[in-house]
Parts: C-alpha cells; structure tokens; sequence
C-alpha cells in the first residue's frame, strides 16, 4: 500500500453556475484537497458590514460527491465542511479573507479545505476510504453562489469578482494497492435548515433519518443579524423515543469539543459538534438501524430567537458499514 496526492482539475468558476468534475476512478480516495481562490470587488459606502469566517468559501453553496450517477456520499455547503475540517483537524483551514466590506478593487481572496472520505478522529482512518475501482461515475458536484455572500451583517454595498476570476483546484489522496479491501462509509450531509420563529425550551428537529449508525452531528446557529451566534442555542437534547441519548447545556458541549478535538483557539462561534463515536470506534457510533429499537431520532433544543432571521443547520455524519456478501 502507498499514498499518492495528484491534481486532477483546475476549473474556472462561473459564480451561479453548477460545475462537475469526475473523479479518478483507479484507486481508494482518502480525501480530496479544494484550493479556491479569486478576488472581489466593493463598491458603495453605505455600510461596511462583516465579513464571514470561512470568507471565499460562502461562494460555493453545495459541494456533493456523488457515485454512480445516484448515490450521494456528501452533500453540504463549502462554509459547513469548513466547520468541520477546523474540529477534526484542529486548525482553521488556511486562506485570505477581505479585511472590511468597504469599498475595494480586485482584493486577492484564497481558501483551502479537505473534503475527508477517510474516518477521521477514528482508531483507523483507514476503515471508510471512497473505493473508485469498479464504479461506472464518480463525480463532485458544486453549485455556486453570488460572491456578496462572503459579506454579513450591516453589510449595503454591491460586489462582484474583480478581474482574478474564481477557479477551483482539486487534488486527489489516493490509496494504492487496496482495491481488493472492503471499506464502509461516511456519508455527510445537511439534513436539516430549520427556522427558529419563536424563543422556545422545546424546538424540535426531527425526523432525523435512521437506518445505518451516526458517527456526530454538526450543529451551526445564526441570527442573519448578527452572524453566527452562540446565544440562539442554549440547550442540546438528542433523544430516541423517551431515551436521551444527549441533554447538555449548550456552552459544556462547546467546551468539551474545545479539549476533546484539541482546538488550540477558540470554537467557531455559533458550532457545535455532538460526538458519538466513543473511543475512535466505529462499532461504538449510534445504533439506529432497524434492529437497535430506535425507529425515531430527534434533536430537541432549548433556543431563543435572535434579533432577525434565525436559523440552524444540521450536518449528520451517517456510518454505513460494508457490505459483505456471503458466498
């Protein structure tokens, strides 16, 4: 077995148009190296605003994996996955954010992510590679939007990609020599968008989908307002009928991800990960396939609404395991 990292595309992006890039379909894929990088221009004065974390990333509204023309193994927003690399790797991802949403001329704008096949945070990483051998298509999908979405709250200028315009470069991790292992899945997605109308101690989101184990769920609040926030959500109850499975306050679970990833700075505001795969174990992840008696899983959250529209995504990371056919 070998490591090989090779880049496959450089593509050229035309923002509120989709992109499809194939995949190499000859080795395992421990994961795929996303380098974006353009520029803005800013013109107005009538409110300089914020500029978002993940910055440049707020372009890309859907980055999806799909195999076969019909399995879809990861469907989330660049800013979501950018979350997630700053949990499992223990860093922010590396980029160039504007500085000021004021007026600007062809500001430089960069961002890298890593978009993980592989089992990170797990004992062995190496159990959910995306197996290409045999596949008739493996292709990401990425959908764009506006670049003025890299900008937040008391933002009023207008702004357009400056003369760099915005390309997306992607490297492959390939595993050699593996194609003859069976590795299981982890399938990320957003699984929910939901709308906090109202301050509430009972706000439920459910269903949420069962049938395989669920290695965590990546919770991100936002009052449109001000940004991501850390005060919409208060509480975090997971639970399965009447079995909780987690009740937290809100800010424990911030610090309990703070220590337990080893985020050497401070938990991105408004994030919260709900870990369920004890051990790095991936026969310890949450049972909810039809024989574990949970036929239902919900999140109920304690929350108050912010000053605008309020809102939480849910990003759950599923764990399929393999199948393995008995002759």
């Amino acid at each position: 077995m070998s490591k090989q990292i090779r880049n496959i595309a450089v593509k050229t992006l035309t923002l509120g148009q989709p992109e499809t890039i194939q995949l190499p379909r000859n080795y395992a894929i421990r994961g795929l190296i996303l380098q974006l990088a353009g520029s803005v221009t800013v013109t107005g004065a009538t409110g300089d605003g914020n500029i978002k974390t993940a910055g440049i990333w707020h372009t890309i509204s859907s980055l999806r994996v799909r195999r076969d023309g019909r399995d879809t193994l990861v469907s989330i927003p660049a800013f979501l996955l950018y979350s997630l690399n700053k949990i499992f790797y223990a860093c922010a991802p590396k980029g160039t954010n504007a500085t000021t949403g004021a007026a600007q001329t062809n500001t430089a704008l960069t961002g890298g992510l890593i978009l993980p096949f592989e089992n990170l945070g797990g004992i062995k990483p190496f159990d959910t590679l995306l197996k290409g051998s045999g596949l008739s298509s493996l292709d990401l999908l990425v959908d764009t939007q506006a670049i003025s979405n890299m900008f937040g709250s008391a933002w009023a200028n207008a702004a357009a990609v400056g003369t760099t315009a915005m390309s997306l470069s992607v490297d492959v991790i390939e595993e050699v020599g593996v194609n003859n292992f069976i590795f299981g899945d982890i399938r990320t997605s957003l699984i929910s968008k939901a709308n906090v109308a109202a301050t509430s101690t009972n706000f439920q989101i459910k269903p949420l989908p069962v049938g395989n184990y669920y290695k965590g769920f990546l919770l991100f609040a936002v009052d449109s307002t001000d940004g991501p926030s850390d005060t919409v959500i208060t509480n975090i109850k997971l639970k399965s009928g009447s079995e909780v499975i987690v009740d937290q306050p809100a800010l424990n679970c911030k610090d309990l991800m703070k220590l337990t990833h080893a985020q050497e700075t401070a938990v991105e505001t408004g994030v919260y990960y709900l870990d369920l795969m004890p051990d790095g174990m991936l026969n310890q992840c949450l049972d909810v396939t039809p024989g574990s008696g949970r036929e239902t899983l919900e999140l109920e959250l304690a929350v108050t609404k912010g000053t605008a529209t309020t809102d939480i995504y849910v990003v759950g990371l599923e764990y399929i395991p393999p199948v393995i056919v008995k002759k």
